[in-house]
């Protein structure tokens, strides 16, 4: 990783862990029983979105969800269904960050809202000690404060504009390969048994870069991936050509040539 000086990180799901079923089921005990069409991981509901985006107030969703409600339910209750799917923060890589932020400029990149935020902070506060996440990152930037989420391309150009940072020197990770694509080609953690097949990568900051060194992230440790049929082109470097088409990935690791 000599050649990355940045490192752009998620939060729901590389630091913190999410589980958005918890948020489903919450709401359907509530009695919103098409929850599950309005929101999911992949797709939000324009409701969500505009929230995350900070183009919708706190008192605009509770006002929307309250009319939703099939029978008397509390802002309160709606807060707790909504914060449902936010768990605990993963202590041992926030610790790693103190490491990895001598090495390379850390940003915090997330999807999320004020009343998500204002929920993790508290978990921060009652697990570390820390009232934010500021301290371990360079910069943190949230959806609903910048106006952009993810995976629209505008978020990823402003904060390289805003950071200063070049794309071809920065890593992002993410636990969603849709909000990395049009970030870096195909760049991130990599989880265990990746199929990645039949894309076109090109003309991004770098190709195909995956890594597999954050703590007990989902799917580690690596076990393999599989690349078939891709088409990567026009990027920073074609790593895929100089190492696996040359037979370097094919040798024993000492055999490699990596400190040559």
């Amino acid at each position: 990783m000599k050649s990355i000086k940045n490192i752009i990180f998620d939060l729901g799901g590389v630091l913190l862990n999410i589980d958005y079923n918890k948020t489903t089921s919450a709401f359907k005990n509530l009695g919103y029983t098409e929850f599950e069409k309005m929101y999911s991981m992949v797709k939000a509901n324009n409701i969500f979105d505009n929230l995350e985006t900070g183009h919708l107030s706190e008192s605009s969703f509770y006002e929307y969800m309250l009319g939703l409600a099939n029978a008397t339910v509390s802002e309160n209750e709606v807060t707790n269904a909504w914060n449902a799917m936010l768990l605990d923060f993963r202590t041992e890589s926030l610790q790693f960050l103190m490491q990895l932020s001598q090495l390379h400029n850390l940003f915090l990149l997330s999807n999320t809202n004020q009343i998500h935020k204002t929920a993790f902070e508290k978990n921060l506060m009652k697990q570390t000690g820390h009232p934010s996440l500021d301290i371990f990152f360079t910069k943190a930037y949230y959806s609903h404060l910048v106006g952009m989420r993810k995976p629209n391309e505008d978020i990823f150009k402003f904060v390289l504009e805003d950071s200063g940072i070049l794309a071809s020197e920065t890593l992002f990770i993410d636990d969603l390969y849709g909000n990395i694509a049009n970030a870096l080609g195909f760049s991130g953690t990599s989880g265990n048994s990746v199929w990645f097949h039949d894309n076109d990568v090109h003309d991004n900051g770098a190709g195909y870069v995956t890594d597999s060194f954050v703590p007990n992230h989902p799917g580690m440790p690596q076990d393999h991936a599989w690349l078939t049929g891709n088409r990567i082109y026009s990027n920073n470097s074609n790593y895929y050509k100089r190492f696996v088409q040359s037979g370097i990935c094919a040798k024993k690791p000492g055999e490699r040539g990596y400190g040559k």
